[in-house]
């Protein structure tokens, strides 16, 4: 039997709330069945201040916290869940082979990365 997740430790984040109750069941399934380390990781973003966000899976959907919905204004919250290459396709040429490189286990860094920043 698998142990339960500990809930999103995120007071005030509409993203937590909307993870813990299922917005993204259809593309990465319940947070009760997470791996932990995807757990902890959403838990650790989700407290962050700081726009951020990560890949995660085959199809490396997009998960961000609070902060990255300014940046994404009115494509939020439709991307959430998404492939990154569909989140950020002007951006994808330059990600994908960071996003590659950190997969195969070799550290990657994106200098002066231009992402189309929508804030309405």
């Amino acid at each position: 039997m698998k142990p339960s997740s500990p809930p999103f430790h995120a007071p005030g984040s509409q993203l937590a709330a909307l993870v813990a109750e299922g917005g993204l069941h259809a593309s990465l399934g319940r947070p009760d069945d997470w791996p932990k380390e995807l757990h902890s990781l959403v838990v650790l973003m989700m407290n962050t201040p700081m726009p951020m966000w990560l890949c995660w899976g085959p199809e490396l959907r997009v998960l961000y916290n609070d902060a990255c919905t300014e940046l994404l204004g009115a494509r939020h919250p439709g991307v959430l869940g998404a492939p990154v290459s569909q989140a950020w396709p002007q951006a994808w040429p330059e990600l994908e082979p960071a996003i590659r490189s950190a997969l195969a286990g070799t550290a990657a860094h994106v200098h002066d990365q231009c992402l189309m920043v929508d804030r309405g």
